[in-house]
């Protein structure tokens, strides 16, 4: 699995963050402790990006180098596939997450930058 970034993409996360070389893809469904959502419906369906400045367990599996630095967690995986794209939507301007098949996610959420994150 590889996440691939575009240039719009590269660009916001850029503007949002500008020190910020590391991020954690992981389900925005309740069942961590960075997810704002709750509900099983939501369950593989909706995903959120963190900035981190360290590696968090679980979240060691590394999905992307460059131009950023991806984890995610085995339990992640589950709901992700391929060569997966962060890309722009042109029209609701949120980024949005796609695999080889579609639309995984047409707004993934950035979250706040945390200096320190507990995930216990």
């Amino acid at each position: 699995m590889k996440l691939n970034f575009t240039a719009e993409a590269i660009t916001l996360l850029q503007q949002k963050y500008d020190q910020v070389t590391s991020y954690i893809l992981a389900v925005n469904d309740g069942t961590n402790a960075f997810s704002s959502s709750e509900g099983c419906c939501m369950i593989g369906d909706r995903f959120l990006l963190q900035p981190i400045t360290e590696i968090i367990e679980p979240y060691t599996v590394k999905i992307s180098i460059e131009p950023f630095t991806v984890y995610t967690a085995a339990y992640d995986q589950m709901f992700l596939s391929g060569d997966l794209t962060l890309s722009l939507s042109p029209s609701t301007h949120n980024l949005q997450l796609n695999d080889s098949r579609g639309i995984v996610d047409y707004n993934v959420e950035v979250k706040q930058f945390l200096n320190q994150i507990s995930t216990s």
